[in-house]
């Protein structure tokens, strides 16, 4: 099975323009898959897009707890480097 992907990281493309260019690529399956930590506007614009469109969406990654620990993970990494500085 071929797999397509689209990433979007600001206004440009919108989410038809990256269902366009996915189809045209070959995808006859969408899903989204939002990268976001909580639910808001945002989320809930491209929730009803994926409705609009009959698009699989997954929830936003949210509280998760694996989240969190690769931010403190980070976090933690940033204190050390700095005190090794």
């Amino acid at each position: 099975m071929d797999r397509h992907t689209s990433v979007r990281n600001g206004p440009q493309p919108t989410l038809a323009e990256a269902a366009d260019v996915l189809r045209a690529r070959g995808a006859t399956r969408l899903i989204i898959a939002p990268w976001f930590l909580a639910s808001r506007s945002i989320t809930d614009r491209i929730a009803d897009y994926a409705r609009a469109h009959r698009i699989p969406m997954a929830a936003p990654l949210g509280p998760h707890r694996l989240v969190a620990d690769t931010v403190l993970d980070r976090f933690d990494e940033a204190v050390a480097a700095r005190a090794a500085a």
